[in-house]
C-alpha cells in the first residue's frame, strides 16, 4: 500500500508539534493522537514510531474502528 509516506507525514507533524508547539499555542509535552478507520490505523503507526524512535512522547490514544488488518475477507470488515 502507498500509506507510509502518509504515515511518515503524520510522524514528522507529530514530532514537529512536540517540538514546536508554543509556536502554536500548544504544549508540546502533553500530546495525544486519535483517528477513526484509516485515521485510526495512522494514529496508531505514530504511536509505534514514536515509540521506536524514543519520541515524541504521547500521553494518549484515541483510536474509533480503527483499520488495522488489511484482510478484507474477515466478518469483521
Amino acid at each position: 500500500m502507498g500509506y507510509r509516506k502518509f504515515n511518515n507525514q503524520a510522524y514528522a507533524a507529530t514530532k514537529w508539534v512536540s517540538e514546536n508547539g508554543s509556536a502554536i499555542g500548544v504544549d508540546g509535552s502533553r500530546l495525544a493522537v486519535a483517528g477513526n478507520s484509516l485515521g485510526g490505523n495512522m494514529s496508531t503507526v505514530v504511536a509505534q514510531m514514536a515509540k521506536e524512535k524514543m519520541g515524541p512522547k504521547l500521553v494518549f490514544q484515541l483510536l474509533l474502528w480503527p483499520l488495522v488488518d488489511s484482510d478484507t475477507n474477515r466478518m469483521s470488515y
